[in-house]
């Protein structure tokens, strides 16, 4: 059937600054308390998600997408094109950019690049993160990393619970700790460090650099991306729009009732607080704050009854 709501089951992923928050606040069994990352909506070599529930139940999301095409408006892209993750930030990330897909596809074996963007979903007071730099030309940037003037080069911006931020390829970033974060990107795994605090992995050896190819590819000098939000008030719904590119449309819906809805193509929804219920046709699932689940293309109408707040992205 192409008609019905696609539950999928997270990935969790450990790191060096990860910490327990993915449990604390969305009850998830995580392997450990240095989890970093939930990956709920992914179909990636690093993690492909299972199908949870109906005719598809077990089966990967990238599976559906090579022999399922119709579930996705028989979409022509050569892969899944997003990935939808939670960063459980309890220490700093590393310093770090990503390439477009003109690089990536050159120097990473035909790999997607990644433009991302980040929804706070908390953070604890006072907390920044870094996002940019304060050089004027390549130069100034490779004299200031080989100088080790981290604290110039970086540029930290103050953050609260419900901001949104735009990371374009080439823009340097990183979360700090204390900060739990819901991620939308393309499809891709591939990041450049460029400094992690000297920090040592699990076997005391230094966490690897990839200074050249960083180099590459950051932005010089720095433009911020800045979002033109729109709110839109339906019965029942509030919608804010953050992006509408040609690489995806990101938007945040706070449910308080029943509304519905029109599908042009697929849906991919992460549900952030609260619970409720698709209802299409004569059918009812519930979802609630922690699942994720995509709306297929040939589910064309629906309702979202309940009160809850959903991150939404669609091609």
């Amino acid at each position: 059937m192409n008609d019905a709501p696609i539950f999928l089951r997270p990935i969790f992923k450990e790191a060096i600054w990860g910490g327990s928050n993915l449990n604390k606040v969305f009850k998830y069994n995580i392997p450990s308390d240095s989890t970093s990352e939930c990956w709920g909506i992914a179909a990636h070599k690093n993690g492909d998600c299972i199908i949870e529930n109906g005719e598809y139940e077990g089966r990967t999301l990238s599976d559906l997408w090579k022999n399922n095409r119709e579930l996705f408006n028989n979409s022509t892209a050569d892969r899944f094109p997003y990935l939808i993750k939670i960063l459980d930030a309890n220490k700093n990330l590393s310093v770090q950019v990503h390439p477009d897909s003109d690089y990536a596809k050159i120097n990473e074996n035909g790999e997607y690049g990644k433009y991302e963007c980040w929804y706070i979903l908390d953070c604890e007071p006072n907390t920044k993160l870094i996002l940019g730099h304060n050089c004027n030309s390549k130069e100034d940037l490779i004299k200031s990393i080989e100088d080790n003037l981290w604290d110039d080069i970086l540029r930290e911006v103050d953050i609260k619970a419900g901001d949104f931020i735009l990371i374009p390829p080439g823009t340097i970033h990183a979360l700090k700790g204390g900060t739990l974060a819901l991620e939308i990107q393309q499809n891709s795994d591939l990041t450049y460090r460029l400094f992690d605090y000297n920090r040592k992995d699990k076997s005391g050896n230094l966490r690897e650099l990839h200074l050249k190819k960083a180099l590459d590819v950051i932005r010089v000098p720095f433009e911020p991306s800045y979002i033109d939000e729109r709110d839109i008030l339906k019965k029942n719904i509030s919608i804010a729009q953050y992006v509408n590119s040609d690489i995806f449309k990101i938007e945040k819906w706070s449910l308080k009732g029943q509304s519905d809805f029109e599908n042009k193509s697929y849906i991919l929804i992460a549900v952030i607080d609260g619970q409720g219920q698709v209802i299409y046709g004569n059918n009812m699932v519930n979802f609630s704050k922690g699942q994720y689940f995509i709306i297929p293309s040939g589910l064309k109408n629906f309702s979202l009854n309940g009160e809850s707040e959903l991150m939404v992205c669609m091609p």
